[in-house]
């Protein structure tokens, strides 16, 4: 995959974060959380390329 199609998958995912965020919260409050839409964006990205195992558990916190 090039870096081209990274960026456009990336964009695209964020975009649809965007937009959800302002049918929440408003355009003033999406363009304030622009950063954390975009590391979203990296994580789901992330996540999507390397599934963790069927056999691995999610860990608990106290």
């Amino acid at each position: 995959m090039g870096a081209s199609q990274h960026d456009d998958i990336l964009k695209r995912i964020a975009e649809s974060q965007e937009l959800r965020a302002v049918e929440k919260w408003g355009e003033k409050r999406a363009s304030v959380l622009v950063g954390v839409i975009e590391q979203t964006a990296k994580d789901i990205w992330r996540v999507e390329r390397h599934l963790p195992s069927l056999d691995e558990e999610p860990e608990t916190y106290p």
